[in-house]
């Protein structure tokens, strides 16, 4: 396990220097080092510029490999440990891939591999100013930490009513970085969730979602200025968010508040047929 008091993007940094150039890297990597230390995985591990991740199973992004810079060691002895890694916490072996995932010849390694395309997902951002242009209406409550309503909600909202409560609190909590649990209310009641975590000219706006009897009253667009403006107040001027790019409603919200695609990440599945 790795000291968790030492900043995850220290970890990265020593990588960069061997890494060719590609269109948009730096903003790449910036953004992952950012998503890293606002959600941290339980357990980390590095594998040459490879950083393992493991979280008891909960979440894709806490549960998986980000491959920066090579591993050192051979494509398929390096394979070999990421399965034995997850196989023996009872974690399916994952990648998240970017176009800037190292070795470039990876993705196509993994797909000879057997490994199988997962989730897509959009990396969007805007700047703040632009997200808060029209007023939010809707009563917006910040909070310092996670109530128990608060987890109820976003249980329901994330359709993760099987999984631990515990351990995704835990991941929400762990980072050490300036963190906000914003509840969206209609009538005094919950009516959406988000999180907004700043890393330096960055806030993230995390699992922003309404429960379903208040959809279409733009509560996920009220909690997402919140947060915005929340993060401006702590010294952020740029904004960015994950979203699945099969969601289109979500996609379509978000372009409306001037977030704009940067770029995309995608997993790749190892499914032991034997």
């Amino acid at each position: 396990m790795s000291d968790m008091t030492t900043p995850i993007r220290l970890l990265f940094k020593s990588y960069i220097s061997s890494i060719c150039k590609v269109t948009d890297r730096k903003t790449i990597e910036e953004l992952e080092q950012i998503a890293c230390e606002s959600w941290m995985a339980r357990e980390t591990r590095n594998l040459g510029g490879w950083l393992l991740r493991a979280n008891d199973g909960i979440t894709r992004r806490a549960n998986s490999v980000f491959p920066l810079a090579d591993p050192e060691c051979g494509l398929d002895k390096a394979l070999n440990q990421v399965i034995e890694f997850y196989n023996s916490r009872g974690i399916l072996p994952r990648f998240q891939m970017t176009e800037i995932s190292s070795p470039p010849a990876l993705d196509d390694f993994l797909v000879s591999q057997g490994w199988t395309y997962g989730l897509e997902v959009n990396i969007e951002v805007s700047p703040i100013k632009t997200v808060l242009e029209k007023p939010t209406e809707l009563q917006v409550e910040l909070l310092s930490t996670p109530t128990g309503d608060w987890m109820d909600a976003y249980i329901i909202v994330s359709e993760h009513k099987e999984s631990n409560p515990n351990i995704r609190k835990e991941l929400m909590i762990r980072s050490p970085l300036n963190k906000v649990f914003a509840a969206g209310k209609i009538d005094d009641a919950i009516a959406g969730v988000g999180i907004g975590v700043v890393c330096g000219d960055w806030v993230g706006l995390f699992s922003i979602g309404t429960l379903h009897e208040y959809r279409r009253r733009h509560v996920a667009t009220a909690v997402s200025r919140e947060i915005a403006a929340w993060g401006l107040d702590q010294g952020a001027t740029q904004s960015y968010l994950q979203v699945e790019t099969r969601n289109e409603p979500a996609n379509k919200m978000y372009s409306r508040l001037g977030f704009k695609p940067c770029y995309k990440y995608w997993y790749r599945d190892y499914h032991n047929e034997n």
